[in-house]
């Protein structure tokens, strides 16, 4: 198994593997939905969660979904679930629906496919419509694909053992040993998903339901239809309400509440939080116990390459690489999940370890060494770990936060290096720093070293990175990268350094208002994007003619403001999730227009996602282009 490097960009110590338990996450859950995968998406949705749907548009299933959703919009929030039709396995229409919804998480259920797969045409269907998936994930940054499946096992087999688990027998649903070419299927699945991992980094997280022979517990139930017959394999219901295997109608609404939903939702959430997993793995769920409810539904253990160890009831994940700085972690495993209090993910121990100055900056963008004043650095760092309370006390790791500027000087085409390395250029945004007693740092690459050593400060930092390209929108990656290694970080304002400058302490705007994202406005002339001609032409050029040919362009378009990428402020953590959704857009436009779409991509996701939680003008920025010195009451002027 490959180990996990503290260094890599997959997974830190202070991460600790584990996402928040309050993450939202967004999840699209493909192939024929059936009972399990319409009450998974609801119960994930009821969690908080944004979950879309995506069923054949043959599915009857689906259709009878959309007739009863109204019923249970009742009881979920709006707009966090919703189901869409389509072909699932084209590839221009996945692309669309990941463009469309940018989801954390790909979920594809297979447990609702009761039949066993026929010989070479059917063969072919399903490898091909797995590889298309995986195509269109992988063109989607950030994106973690989940397949959801059945393995069948006796009564008498023992899933629990003292030493490494071996690879279990995965036989069919009926408990016959596995055809030839169901064989094939999984073999060319688990190729496609190597490939996948090591060529484009595409992380895939294979989940198994395993349950006893003759006793699934419904999950096999694909289809409803009007006439109340299901496939053949998983038996036809009855005027009575029990199918043929005697097992009950699970299309009825009396079975919403079963048992096997009301465990598996928690458990999947569980598994969902995990992050920054830097190899495919296989977790299994073990239904296969008695149907007593203390004994089924354990998460017997996890799977990484054959390699694993078994623990009751917690879902383990291992390393080779003996992290030191993560405590109470016995053999290897770095971090483990409770499931049977799945709503809690405990994190080990993990103090305040912090990233030296002479890290590099890890990231999408192959951000390199720092190029800085070390002394400074470490000088700035020492006193934040080192601050007290009043009472001498000293704080708490939460609390030694500093709040801090974060800007970019970067060199291209347009900025020769000479240029970029005058002081006038920046002078305005240096000296509003200084009056304002404001620390940050900037983020460079190439800068003159005779210009850094002048410029730099106590309180001003420079970082050299080194990226592939220097874009409009490849500050966004490093700003992000930065925010990562950093969680000293509380508050960030992130900014141009070239034509803004701060006529007051914009942190004291934030300590009246609280938590939110403090954005700058664009041309105040325009009340929203609709009105601004270029700007909606630049969101077909980005995002394509699918997504302005939706029904959300329109809405889009017509939400007032218009938001300008030049100030961009907030507590760390709402930074940070602008910043993953901001990237993981940019990294999905045309790439014939990457280097437009700054303001496009931004517009989206603020409107989109952060509606509710954005401030903008007055008194956070002046009147953007109107060349104004000195106006009353504001915090930060921006051309």
């Amino acid at each position: 198994m490959q180990p996990f490097n503290i260094e890599s960009h997959c997974t830190t110590a202070s991460e600790a593997l584990l996402g928040s338990t309050n993450q939202r996450r967004r999840i699209v859950i493909l192939n024929r939905a059936g009972y399990l995968g319409y009450n998974l998406s609801r119960g994930l949705a009821e969690q908080g969660d944004h979950v879309t749907m995506v069923g054949d548009a043959d599915d009857s299933y689906l259709a009878a979904i959309v007739r009863r959703h109204r019923n249970d919009s009742e009881r979920i929030p709006g707009g966090k679930f919703s189901h869409i039709t389509g072909q699932i396995c084209d590839q221009g229409f996945l692309k669309h629906v990941f463009s469309l919804y940018i989801p954390t998480y790909v979920l594809i259920s297979h447990v609702d496919e009761c039949t066993e797969p026929g010989p070479n045409k059917d063969l072919v269907r399903r490898l091909s419509c797995a590889t298309n998936i995986l195509e269109a994930a992988r063109n989607f940054q950030g994106i973690r694909v989940v397949t959801l499946g059945i393995e069948s096992t006796s009564q008498d087999e023992d899933v629990i053992s003292s030493g490494p688990v071996k690879e279990s027998n995965t036989g069919t649903l009926r408990g016959t040993e596995i055809s030839a070419v169901t064989h094939a299927v999984r073999e060319g699945q688990g190729i496609a998903f190597n490939i996948y991992r090591n060529v484009y980094d595409l992380t895939v997280t294979t989940v198994a339901l395993k349950v006893v022979t003759r006793d699934k517990y419904g999950l096999c139930s694909r289809e409803f239809h009007q006439s109340y017959n299901y496939d053949r394999r998983c038996g036809t219901v009855g005027a009575d309400g029990e199918t043929s295997d005697g097992s009950k109608d699970l299309s009825t609404e009396a079975d919403v509440k079963r048992d096997v939903v009301a465990e598996i939702v928690p458990k999947l959430a569980a598994i969902l939080r995990i992050r920054h997993l830097c190899s495919n793995y296989r977790i299994l769920v073990d239904f296969s116990g008695t149907r007593d409810r203390l004994v089924r539904g354990k998460v017997k253990f996890a799977q990484g390459n054959g390699n694993g160890y078994v623990r009751k009831n917690k879902i383990a994940i291992l390393s080779k690489s003996g992290i030191k700085s993560l405590h109470n972690a016995p053999d290897d495993v770095a971090s483990h999940i409770d499931v049977s209090r799945s709503t809690h993910i405990r994190e080990t121990s993990r103090g305040c370890s912090y990233k030296s100055s002479d890290d590099a900056l890890q990231g999408s963008e192959h951000v390199g060494e720092r190029n800085t004043n070390k002394n400074d650095a470490d000088n700035v760092r020492e006193e934040v770990q080192n601050k007290r309370d009043p009472n001498g006390k000293a704080v708490n790791c939460a609390d030694r936060k500093v709040n801090l500027v974060l800007s970019c000087q970067f060199v291209n085409f347009r900025n020769s290096r000479k240029k970029s390395s005058r002081f006038e250029i920046t002078k305005m945004w240096y000296w509003g720093l200084k009056n304002n007693g404001l620390k940050a740092a900037v983020l460079h690459g190439g800068l003159r070293e005779s210009y850094v050593r002048r410029v730099s400060d106590r309180n001003l930092t420079f970082y050299r990175v080194n990226m592939n390209e220097f874009t409009k929108s490849a500050k966004f990656f490093a700003f992000l990268d930065y925010l990562s290694a950093h969680p000293d970080v509380g508050r960030v304002i992130l900014t141009d350094n070239s034509d803004v400058r701060f006529q007051r302490n914009p942190f004291e705007l934030m300590d009246l208002l609280g938590d939110r994202l403090y954005v700058g406005t664009d041309v105040d002339i325009y009340p929203n994007i609709a009105s601004m001609a270029w700007l909606t032409r630049r969101l077909e050029e980005c995002f394509g003619h699918f997504f302005a040919q939706s029904k959300e362009f329109p809405t889009l378009t017509q939400m007032p403001y218009v938001y300008n990428a030049g100030v961009i402020g907030g507590p760390r953590h709402l930074v940070m999730q602008l910043l993953e959704k901001l990237t993981f857009v940019l990294d999905g436009v045309n790439p014939k227009a990457k280097n437009i779409c700054n303001m496009a991509a931004l517009n989206m996701v603020l409107h989109k996602y952060f509606a509710d939680k954005v401030f903008t003008g007055f008194p956070w920025n002046s009147r953007y282009l109107r060349r104004q010195k000195k106006p009353k009451g504001v915090y930060v002027i921006h051309k």
